[in-house]
């Protein structure tokens, strides 16, 4: 009877483990709460803040990347739309970050385009009929106008 009682006790034990073991690293962490209630896609939880969205949740499912942003000050991080979020240094396009912004007078403006001190931050709105991946154009101050000109003729 002893030699079963201590089989049963080894096994709840193995078995107790397995399920600790599956509980905190096989699922993942709960979704948390939104940094900004106005918008859907920035959520910050234990682990950090991360972005998810329809595209995002798929590679989610396929590659189990959850998007977890980089080097966050969570002091001064804001989301500006639902794929732009920006703190007092670094500025996210989804779960991206953008290189060579200049963090401080980054924003969007009335029209809504993505701007800062330099450059024109063009969103490609494509992705959402499945032509292409989300794009994010950076064109210098300058070349705006015609930059804008050349895209339209080329995509009508």
């Amino acid at each position: 009877m002893k030699r079963y009682s201590k089989i049963a006790i080894i096994t709840a034990s193995i078995i107790g483990l397995y399920v600790f073991a599956l509980l905190s690293f096989g699922f993942p962490i709960p979704r948390g709460h939104k940094v900004n209630s106005d918008y859907y896609t920035y959520y910050q939880n234990i682990r950090g803040i991360y972005y998810i969205s329809v595209e995002h949740s798929l590679n989610l499912i396929n590659y189990g990347n959850w998007g977890y942003l980089k080097d966050v000050d969570k002091a001064t991080f804001m989301v500006l739309d639902d794929n732009l979020a920006k703190d007092a240094t670094h500025v996210w396009f989804g779960s991206k970050l953008i290189e060579n912004v200049d963090a401080k007078t980054f924003h969007i403006n009335a029209n809504g385009v993505a701007c800062d001190k330099n450059n024109v931050y063009i969103r490609d709105f494509s992705s959402s009929l499945g032509l292409s991946q989300k794009n994010l154009y950076v064109v210098p101050n300058h070349l705006t106008e015609q930059w804008g000109s050349d895209f339209l003729r080329l995509y009508p």
